[in-house]
């Protein structure tokens, strides 16, 4: 991470208050030397995200994916990093279809999808996706996921 510029006082000027002040500056300053990078950053929030997330190639291959969303389809992460969005989404819907049909043209989509789980149980989600292009110039997207099998189990509770 690149050194902020120094700080140049003229002591001459200053009180006793302010140089104080300005020491503080300085040592705050020298802090963010040491603040993680953006990719640090980004890291910490998608690995301990509440949110199920993932991390997808052009031909549909998760790359990357988080504890959250392990659990949301019933996988091990190294079982997560074999599959494809066939396998955990039912790509045969209109839905998913539109929503492809929306990323492409936009660069980012959302969309009410149904998810396979691992012992096939399927069931509601909400993803929200978008594309971008990763340090080696290759096309990404970054998924979002939210369970909202609930929604629609209290909806049909609430008709019967």
């Amino acid at each position: 991470m690149k050194n902020l510029p120094s700080l140049e006082l003229n002591k001459e000027m200053l009180s006793n208050d302010t140089i104080q002040l300005n020491e503080q500056i300085l040592h705050w300053k020298s802090g963010l030397v040491n603040f993680p990078s953006t990719a640090e950053v980004f890291q910490a929030v998608f690995e301990n995200s509440f949110h199920a997330s993932f991390i997808g190639n052009s031909r549909g291959i998760t790359i990357k994916a988080n504890e959250a969303d392990c659990k949301m389809f019933g996988y091990t992460n190294e079982e997560m990093l074999r599959l494809t969005t066939i396998e955990i989404f039912d790509t045969t819907e209109s839905r998913y279809e539109k929503y492809l049909s929306q990323r492409e043209l936009n660069g980012k989509a959302k969309a009410e999808v149904t998810g396979i789980r691992k012992n096939k149980e399927r069931f509601h989600c909400e993803i929200s996706s978008v594309v971008f292009i990763d340090d080696n110039r290759e096309k990404r997207t970054l998924n979002t996921l939210h369970d909202i099998s609930k929604k629609y189990a209290d909806l049909i509770y609430e008709f019967n």
